[in-house]
Parts: C-alpha cells; sequence; structure tokens
C-alpha cells in the first residue's frame, strides 16, 4: 500500500524530502518467523511471543532524485532513544502510552564506516571509536544513511541505482504482560526492527 503517511501507537511515519515535501512510500506487513520470550514474573516462567505488528517500509529509488536528503522520520511526543544495531543495520526504540516500538533501518556502508573511524583512547587504551570529521563518501555506495539526531528516524540520501528500494522495518508491540520486565519488549521489537 503507497501511503505518505502510517500511524502508529506512538507517532506518524511520515517520508519528507529536503523541501519538506510529502514522499509516498510502500508499507506491508511482513512478519519475519523469529520467536521471543519475556519472562512472565507471575507465571515465573519465559512466554514466547510474535509480533503481529511488523512492517517493512520500502521507497522506490526510482522515484528519487540522487543527492538530495530524505527524511524519514516517527512524528509525535514520544522520545526515542538509540534501540541496537547489528553489522549493516541500526534502530532505535521508544516506549510510549503501553506500546514499545523500534524503526530499524539498513545501512549498506557500515562497514566503510568501520574503516574511516577514528579510534579513542583514554589513558593511552583504546575504548572505541567516533566518526571522523566527515567520511570519505567516494568509498560509499547506494545511499547514505544518518540516525536522527534525537532517534526519531533517519535521514538517507540516494547515491546510485544498485538497489531497487531502500527498506526499513517498523515493529510494536503492546505490554499486555503487567509484570514483564520493559527491556524485554525493547529487545524484542529491536530484534525484529533491525534488518
Amino acid at each position: 500500500m503507497a501511503v505518505t503517511e502510517f500511524e502508529t501507537p506512538c507517532g506518524v511515519l511520515r517520508l519528507t524530502d529536503s523541501a519538506g515535501h510529502p514522499v509516498p512510500f510502500c508499507i506491508r506487513q511482513e512478519i519475519l518467523p523469529y520467536r521471543a520470550e519475556i519472562w512472565d514474573d507471575i507465571a515465573q516462567r519465559n512466554v514466547p511471543f510474535t509480533a503481529q505488528d511488523q512492517y517493512t517500509v520500502s521507497i522506490d529509488t526510482a522515484a528519487l532524485t540522487p543527492g538530495m536528503v530524505y527524511t524519514l522520520r516517527l512524528c509525535g511526543a514520544a522520545h526515542f532513544t538509540y534501540g541496537d544495531s547489528d553489522e549493516y543495520a541500526v534502530a532505535n526504540v521508544t516506549t510510549c502510552g503501553g506500546y514499545t516500538l523500534s524503526l530499524g533501518a539498513a545501512d549498506p556502508n557500515d562497514a566503510e564506516k568501520d574503516r574511516q573511524a577514528v579510534p579513542v583512547i583514554q589513558g593511552g587504551v583504546r575504548i572505541g571509536l567516533k566518526p571522523p570529521a566527515q567520511y570519505d563518501e567516494s568509498k560509499f555506495s547506494r545511499y547514505v544513511l544518518i540516525p536522527l539526531p534525537d532517534w526519531s528516524g533517519y535521514q538517507f540520501r540516494l547515491l546510485d541505482r544498485t538497489e531497487k528500494e531502500i527498506r526499513f522495518r517498523l515493529v510494536w508491540l503492546h505490554h499486555d504482560l503487567p509484570y514483564a520486565d520493559p527491556a524485554a519488549y525493547e529487545s524484542a521489537v529491536t530484534l525484529w526492527s533491525i534488518i
């Protein structure tokens, strides 16, 4: 289904170009077969479950202008944070109104970003990596992906038309186990939202 916005329990998902104009995107329910478990303190056992609200958001690259910056954002009052990441993928997360929601994105240049990262040294010991002042994008392909500073979504810029579409994953869960740890919901939705 092609839309310009999609309602979720934690905000409205919108795609806009650099001028703020709405850009259509496709959204389809696509439930991944992974199962998660959440600890129920009352039953004293792990309860398996699968999220029924799992969606793939796809944007046709033929409809995008190379070099233009696009923003896919969840608009609303929810406060988002970094959720999780894996090789070539990253996800945000929020909990609001009895739901936990995550929007995940594939980053085709993740390995190259790691190669260009600058070591962080503390007390003579490397404690991590940070992005360089500016990436050398001549080594990037497909599209450049940048999480928004408030983690409410992502900006991206098309580099080439190698891929037919750019994909994101949107997942949410209703908190229907009253004694479950909220962190377990976060782990589950980020599992399903990392592409």
